[in-house]
């Protein structure tokens, strides 16, 4: 599991990132996001 600090956490940073990678680290940042403001309520 990748950590919520850094979206790109676990990929490559030596090449372009895939699709499926751009989106998956989009998915953590939303994530990453929803859990501080659950933090702040």
């Amino acid at each position: 599991m990748p950590e919520f600090g850094s979206p790109l956490s676990g990929l490559a940073r030596d090449r372009k990132l895939s699709d499926a990678e751009l989106i998956r680290s989009i998915g953590f940042v939303i994530a990453a996001e929803y859990e501080a403001v659950q933090m702040y309520m």
